[in-house]
């Protein structure tokens, strides 16, 4: 399997959440998985992931978790807010059933959105960040001809090739991120 990985926490805030921010960062940066609108509607959006205190572990050099920070998880409708305390911006965000225990993130903003992927096993939530030169080096691109724009980043034209998409990345690479709940 292939292991991707960000070592730094401000890569993962972009990379995740704003794949949005699903931080805040810029949905314009290189390597977004990206769509022109919003492929899901948020009135349609899931909330699986409980409210509450969460250990942010990113994937390390040896390949192993390793815990980078302490995350918020807040619910409000249909709409999640993280916040950290280590100053990144807020990730507002919705999620929503990709199928086979997946759960897409979107983020839309300025007439895109951004994607990133979940699934909750054994109470904790493992988050692919889905980085476009991550989805080329596993091989994924190559079932997926025309996404690419040119910019680094892989632009989705519809719903079922976004879930087509994340299915298959899923099962290549290994998850960048989990959240473990903390007692409370």
């Amino acid at each position: 399997m292939y292991r991707s990985f960000s070592s730094e926490p401000f890569m993962h805030a972009i990379r995740l959440f704003r794949i949005a921010s699903v931080v805040a960062a810029s949905i314009a940066l290189a390597g977004c998985i990206l769509s022109q609108g919003a492929l899901f509607d948020s009135a349609d959006a899931i909330t699986p992931v409980a409210q509450g205190v969460y250990k942010e572990m990113a994937r390390g050099e040896s390949n192993a978790f390793e815990e980078v920070a302490t995350v918020n998880v807040a619910i409000d409708g249909k709409t999640y807010n993280v916040s950290s305390e280590d100053g990144r911006e807020p990730a507002i965000f919705t999620m929503h059933d990709g199928g086979n225990g997946l759960i897409i993130t979107q983020i839309a903003e300025d007439g895109e959105a951004g994607y990133a992927l979940l699934r909750i096993e054994n109470g904790e939530v493992l988050h692919w960040a889905a980085a476009c030169d991550v989805a080329s080096d596993i091989g994924v691109l190559a079932d997926f001809p025309g996404v690419e724009d040119g910019e680094g980043n892989c632009m989705i034209p519809d719903r079922d090739t976004l879930i087509a998409f994340m299915t298959a990345y899923a099962s290549k690479a290994e998850p960048d991120y989990k959240y473990v709940p903390v007692a409370q």
